[in-house]
C-alpha cells in the first residue's frame, strides 16, 4: 500500500530519501545527459526509473511496493520523484555502448547479458541447479533491478554485489534462528557477516525496513545478541524504533 505518514514520519522519510537518492536533475547532471535523454534510457530499460515518489494527496510510493504488487506500477504524476545514484554506472556503461553504435534497446540487452553471465558464473560455483535454472534466476535478479526493487535495497548494483547479498541474507536468516546455541566463535562469524551485509544494504525507507532484509536479518541479530541497534534515519533517537 502507499504510505501516508504523520508529519514526523514524513520528515523521517524525506530526510532518508534526500540522503540516499537523487532528483532527476542531479542524476542527469552527473551523467552529462538531458532529462529527455535519461527518460529514453529508462524507457529502453537500460536503467531503473523512479524509486521513491511523494505526492501531497497520495503519500509515499516506492518501486519495491510496486514490484510486490502492493501499489500501482507508476507513481502519480507531479509528485516529488527520487532516483537511484547506483544507476549512474549503468548509464555510463550504456553510453559507451551507444557510442559503439548500439541502440538503447540493444544496449539494455547487452547490460542484462553482462550482468547475467557474471551472476550465473558466481551461482554455478555454489549451486547444484541446472543451467536453465541459473539463467532464469539471473534474469529474475536483473528484472528486480530494472523494476527498481534492488535500487530500494542496495547501495550499489552489480552481479557480485547482488549475489553476495543473497548469500549473506540467506545465511544470516538461518543463523538468527540458532543464536542461543551458537558458540562464541560462531557469534563472531555471524556478526562479521552481518557487518558485511550492512555495508551492501541501504537502510530502507522506515515503513519498509521491518519486512525487508535489514529488518529481517540485521535488526533481530543485534537484538538477540544484545549488541545495540541501528540508527539509520536522520533525527532518529538512539532508542527510538520507527513506527
Amino acid at each position: 500500500m502507499i504510505f501516508r505518514p504523520t508529519p514526523q514520519q514524513h520528515q523521517h522519510c524525506l530526510d532518508y530519501v534526500n540522503h540516499w537518492f537523487w532528483s532527476k536533475d542531479k542524476l542527469s547532471t552527473a551523467a552529462a545527459l538531458t532529462a529527455s535523454q535519461l527518460d529514453e534510457l529508462i524507457e529502453a530499460e537500460c536503467i531503473p526509473g523512479i524509486i521513491y515518489s511523494y505526492h501531497d494527496d497520495e503519500g509515499w510510493w516506492s518501486a519495491l511496493a510496486a514490484y510486490r504488487g502492493d501499489v500501482g506500477a507508476s507513481p502519480k504524476a507531479n509528485g516529488r520523484d527520487f532516483y537511484s545514484p547506483a544507476a549512474l554506472w549503468w548509464i555510463r556503461r550504456t553510453m559507451l555502448l551507444l557510442r559503439q553504435g548500439y541502440t538503447p534497446a540493444d544496449a539494455a540487452k547487452h547490460n542484462e547479458t553482462h550482468f547475467s553471465s557474471r551472476y550465473i558464473e558466481l551461482a554455478a560455483q555454489q549451486s547444484s541447479l541446472d543451467d536453465p535454472s541459473l539463467h532464469a534466476l539471473a534474469g529474475s535478479e536483473w528484472r528486480s533491478w530494472i523494476a527498481g526493487a534492488y535500487a530500494v535495497c542496495l547501495r550499489d548494483f552489480s552481479a557480485d554485489i547482488c549475489f553476495r547479498k543473497e548469500v549473506l541474507g540467506k545465511d544470516l536468516k538461518q543463523a538468527a534462528k540458532g543464536l542461543k546455541q551458537a558458540t562464541p566463535a560462531q557469534q563472531l562469524e555471524i556478526i562479521d557477516k552481518t557487518q558485511e551485509l550492512a555495508s551492501l544494504l541501504l537502510p530502507f525507507a522506515p515503513w519498509e525496513r521491518p519486512t525487508a532484509t535489514a529488518g529481517l536479518t540485521i535488526d533481530p541479530i543485534l537484538e538477540k545478541l544484545n549488541l545495540g541497534v541501528d540508527i539509520p534515519y536522520p533525527g532518529q533517537k538512539p532508542a527510538q524504533r520507527f513506527d
